[in-house]
């Protein structure tokens, strides 16, 4: 299994992004909320009440902004705000918001750049260390991403976020069982807990524990039938198992699921492959192909596939 699916599987297939007043999850999708009160700007003896209701009102434009998905306006107001009152407390939140923006385009050195001024403005603020932890963990700097998460835990030893994002940091660096403890901790508190249940079932197949790696994923789809990614999984420890009428199956239920999937297509494919079945694996492209796949999409597969021995 690739570490990649550890990315995938923290970032993108589970809802994980339970980070208090987060706007914009780490997958790029818009989750936007109002500010809090607290977060807000705080007033100042510093600077005139013009000043104050100037950075008040431009903070207060970039909110609506980011309501309205306007977030090239969003960040031009909110760096104005700052630069209209550079020492306000409240500009921690800004830093954060800023580092959202610059997730959404890709710029996880800038985010993390943001998030870092913020902790270093509220050395205690665990918004900004779970993000930053998240930027460092999807460029693979995992020694950063520990070292935040565990921040994090110094601060408040039952934040689940921080166990999570720190088991998938170690299991992406090949620290299983450490990944392991993290993951239980969680269950602990909360047996039936999706992202720590999934996670752990991802740590056992790498592990070759394919029977508690199975039961898990038995236990993720009765309770989740619809969801087409559990499916592969159990597909991938059957496959594993020798039970290669049950791994067909599961792929099977996976396609009819979710049969536009491109990376689904492709791993159902090799898994054909795998099994001597070229002919039916170039099948499964050409019916994807038929359904609208562009052929580029498939092209590399269709490759792999003829060159596979």
């Amino acid at each position: 299994m690739e570490k990649r699916l550890w990315i995938l599987a923290a970032f993108l297939l589970i809802t994980i992004m339970a980070m208090g007043q987060a706007r914009i999850s780490l997958d790029g999708k818009k989750k936007i909320m109002s500010a809090s009160a607290s977060e807000r700007s705080s007033s100042s003896t510093l600077y005139t009440q013009a000043d104050t209701l100037r950075y008040r009102k431009l903070v207060k434009e970039a909110y609506h902004a980011l309501q309205d998905d306007s977030f090239a306006i969003a960040k031009a107001r909110f760096e104005t705000a700052l630069k209209a009152i550079p020492r306000m407390d409240s500009n921690v939140e800004i830093y954060y918001e800023l580092g959202q923006l610059e997730e959404r385009e890709g710029r996880q050195r800038s985010a993390i750049d943001y998030y870092t001024r913020a902790i270093k403005k509220n050395d205690h603020y665990v918004k900004a260390y779970l993000r930053r932890g998240g930027m460092y963990l999807l460029l693979g700097e995992y020694p950063e991403a520990i070292n935040d998460f565990g921040n994090v835990l110094s601060f408040d030893n039952k934040n689940n976020d921080a166990y999570f994002f720190r088991g998938c940091t170690y299991a992406n660096n090949g620290q299983y069982e450490l990944a392991k403890k993290d993951f239980m901790t969680i269950l602990k508190f909360n047996a039936t807990d999706e992202r720590a249940t999934y996670s752990m079932a991802l740590v056992e197949l790498q592990q070759e524990k394919l029977d508690e790696a199975c039961v898990r994923m038995n236990g993720l789809i009765l309770r989740y039938p619809n969801k087409s990614i559990y499916y592969v999984t159990r597909a991938e420890v059957y496959e594993k198992m020798k039970r290669k009428a049950e791994a067909e199956d599961d792929w099977q239920r996976a396609m009819d699921l979710s049969p536009k999937d491109v990376g689904l297509i492709e791993k159902y494919a090799l898994f054909l492959t795998r099994q001597h079945r070229k002919s039916d694996a170039l099948n499964v492209l050409r019916r994807a192909e038929s359904a609208g796949m562009s052929y580029s999409e498939i092209n590399d597969i269709r490759h792999r596939i003829k060159k596979y021995k």
